[in-house]
């Protein structure tokens, strides 16, 4: 057999999934929209590439960069998504999946379930990066006129690429469920509450610069060259990046050691991740089925206390939004996937701190680098909210699972309900979007109103975002999944990802030009007060708009296919 056979169910299930699309026209055509909307978008990247590569060498007398450092930043970026997908999907697929039960006591032989966990987890993880990376790959063999040998080389190396971290993830989660089990999401929100106020403090830390002192631009840019992650040998993307570039341009050095590496060290991952299997997984998945909980909560107190600080919003949306935390706090795919992300967030507010030295440059380069760094923050802080609301936004209506129709019998419309569940996520999301957007003014020493303004943008950029989570999350909802941590690695949650990608390029548009013109005035060009503040004012209104049209369009779509299949 090709594929091992836990998959082949799985295999099955999407046969029939797409058979039964060919037969509706209205399924069938918004497909067909929806895979020409994903091919604009790769083009895009693939176009965006090219004319970044175009732009890298026209410029070789001023500093040459080989193709290994771009190729180096793009692979980067992508091992970092495919190591926390890998992590959710591991959980869910050793751990927390429905069928485990089933298949563990069937007689099926530990080694060929945990190859076919091992390539379902490879699988669910990797096609969402390869989508991304795949046009960017594909610029560089463009420009670089790559020959056969790239193709073969590519394929060869982009296997340990892709399984490196599938097996890394399978350690980390067996290990972690051994000493806590996965049903414990209590003790792991504390650990949660503990990184949050860690980073507070490093927020903190962002006022209170340490010594740091540049005399110019170039030094700033030699400390981003030397602290660059993909010129760190032992990660795995810098052995992937070499072995592609050297068969692109070749520089004479020895790429044969570097894939060997990539072999090795995926040989010796995944002998381990076996090995730690079959020593602990059982037991891990015997603790996991266990329901007694050290740390209990009085559901009657908390019920409450949380009648009693919300007063003002009326008893039905109160019983969603409450239901919303509490399936969250009970749901340990959630709890680890916030872990997680905290860990990236706090990484993300540490290397904030670099940026102080900006403020030791000479004043007409200062300008100018505060405003690039500051339109910067807000595409980078806007791409963090987007990574949130994929894990939690999007999937809020799908984790209702087979209770949905309790739902509907409520005594509120789906109209209601998606709004319950937009509003239940815009307040926390847009907390932690206002924190990231301020720390970053905050971090090249802006002036007072612009950390307020930039803390005020996000609450409008998450609205939109949080919106369009709501919407497709409701439009692309599935009610028959196996473990939550699948739902975040559907095509949807692409589609998702994509539209955000769309809506952040175009609220990019009135932010950037605002920040672009106040650069010029900063600069010493004269604008009166009428023509700033009328500037100002035509870009909050845009923004304000763009936002709330992207909201309204994607609950009234989610609405429409709710209704749909409520009447099939």
């Amino acid at each position: 057999m090709i594929f091992p056979i836990v998959l082949q169910p799985k295999l099955i299930a999407v046969r029939a999934r797409w058979r039964e699309n060919l037969r509706r026209r209205t399924q069938l055509g918004r497909d067909i929209f929806l895979i020409a909307f994903s091919i604009a978008v790769m083009f895009s990247i693939f176009q965006g590439t090219l004319t970044m590569i175009e732009k890298i060498n026209a410029n070789t007398h001023l500093a040459y960069m080989p193709p290994s450092l771009p190729l180096g930043l793009i692979l980067l970026f992508l091992l970092a998504m495919l190591f926390f997908s890998n992590c959710i999907s591991a959980l869910g697929a050793f751990f927390l999946g429905k069928d485990l039960d089933l298949i563990l006591a069937s007689p099926l032989s530990p080694t060929r379930f945990f190859w076919g966990k091992l390539t379902e987890i490879a699988l669910s993880s990797s096609w969402m990066a390869l989508i991304f990376g795949a046009p960017a790959i594909l610029a560089f063999a463009v420009w670089y006129q790559a020959s056969a040998f790239f193709w073969l080389t590519l394929l060869v190396s982009l296997l340990p690429y892709f399984l490196i971290p599938s097996a890394l993830s399978i350690i980390l989660v067996t290990a972690f469920t051994v000493f806590v089990p996965a049903n414990r999401t209590r003790e792991v929100l504390l650990v949660i509450f503990a990184l949050v106020l860690l980073a507070i403090y490093m927020v903190g830390k962002l006022l209170t610069p340490e010594n740091a002192s540049f005399n110019n631009v170039n030094d700033l840019l030699r400390m981003v060259s030397i602290l660059s992650l993909p010129n760190t040998t032992w990660v795995p993307s810098y052995w992937c990046a070499t072995v592609l570039s050297e068969v692109l341009s070749p520089s004479g050095k020895n790429w044969w050691p570097y894939l060997g590496l990539q072999y090795s060290v995926m040989t010796a991952l995944i002998s381990a991740a076996y090995v730690l299997f079959r020593t602990c997984h059982f037991a891990a998945f015997s603790r996991a089925k266990d329901n007694r909980q050290t740390l209990r909560l009085s559901s009657k107190t908390s019920q409450f206390i949380w009648v009693a600080i919300t007063p003002f919003i009326p008893p039905p949306y109160r019983a969603i939004i409450a239901k919303e935390f509490k399936v969250f706090a009970r749901d340990m795919t959630q709890a680890v996937q916030l872990l997680l992300l905290l860990g990236l967030t706090i990484i993300y507010l540490y290397n904030f701190r670099v940026l102080h030295a900006v403020g030791d440059l000479p004043e007409n380069s200062r300008v100018w680098w505060q405003g690039f760094l500051v339109a910067s923050n807000l595409a980078m802080g806007a791409f963090v909210i987007t990574a949130v609301c994929t894990r939690f936004v999007f999937p809020s209506v799908s984790l209702e699972g087979q209770s949905f129709w309790i739902l509907q019998t409520a005594p509120l419309s789906i109209r209601d309900i998606l709004r319950a569940k937009f509003w239940c996520w815009f307040i926390p999301v847009s907390s932690i979007s206002s924190v990231i957007f301020a720390s970053g003014a905050l971090a090249i020493n802006a002036e007072p109103h612009v950390v307020l303004i930039n803390a005020l943008s996000s609450w409008i950029v998450c609205y939109g975002i949080v919106g369009i989570a709501t919407g497709l999350g409701a439009l692309f909802a599935n009610f028959e999944w196996e473990h939550p941590s699948q739902l975040a690695a559907s095509f949807g949650s692409l589609i998702f990802m994509l539209c955000a990608t769309l809506h952040i390029g175009l609220n990019l548009i009135p932010s950037g030009t605002l920040i672009f013109l106040r650069t010029l005035r900063l600069s010493g060009y004269e604008f009166s007060d009428l023509q700033w503040y009328s500037a100002v004012f035509c870009a909050a209104a845009l923004l304000s708009y763009l936002n709330y049209a992207a909201t309204r369009w994607a609950l009234t779509i989610g609405e429409n296919a709710l209704k749909q299949r409520m009447q099939r």
